[in-house]
């Protein structure tokens, strides 16, 4: 019986042929990976579940984290993200547009900084106040995701660092991105 059923199973599958068309589905631009060199005074770190590459500076309390990613989400989510992250509301789309402009090359992105309030809106030494800075740039048909968080004293002390490393990383980066191939298409819709 069982011989019988899988007999049928096969002849089925070879009736159907070549009713269906192979079809081949053309993924997004991968990007390769890239040796990026970072600031004087960061260090690798473990780039983690989402990001592509990460590096922090400093120490202890005073540390900051850098990151690169792809995101899936659209840039006024993932700004609204960061915003909540450090204890703002969320905008919305006019606000987003208002944001500060980074050209690198030919591309172009919102670059923002934000920073949670002081829990009685006054700040005092010593306490942590938690800080973002960061860049969304499109490229190559992606949305790059640079940020930069901590504490406010390492984020401030490494913004200018941060932002030279942008306009370094974007371009080796973009390059790097892997088209898909002329014979990954060949036989496509």
């Amino acid at each position: 019986m069982a011989v019988a059923v899988l007999i049928a199973a096969v002849a089925m599958l070879l009736a159907r042929g070549s009713e269906e068309p192979i079809r081949v589905y053309q993924a997004a631009a991968t990007p390769r990976p890239v040796t990026l060199t970072p600031p004087s005074g960061w260090r690798r770190a473990n780039a983690g579940q989402f990001s592509l590459y990460a590096f922090e500076a400093g120490q202890g309390r005073e540390r900051a984290r850098a990151t690169i990613s792809l995101s899936e989400g659209t840039p006024l989510a993932n700004v609204n993200r960061w915003r909540g992250q450090v204890g703002l509301r969320e905008i919305g789309q006019k606000e987003l547009d208002q944001l500060p402009t980074l050209k690198i090359d030919e591309h172009q992105g919102y670059y923002l900084e934000v920073q949670a309030p002081p829990p009685d809106g006054t700040p005092r030494p010593g306490q942590r106040h938690e800080a973002i800075s960061g860049a969304i740039i499109s490229a190559k048909g992606r949305a790059w995701y640079f940020k930069l968080e901590g504490s406010l004293v390492a984020v401030d002390r490494e913004k200018a660092a941060f932002k030279s490393f942008i306009e370094s990383a974007l371009p080796a980066l973009v390059l790097a991105v892997r088209e898909p191939a002329a014979e990954d298409t060949a036989y496509g819709n």
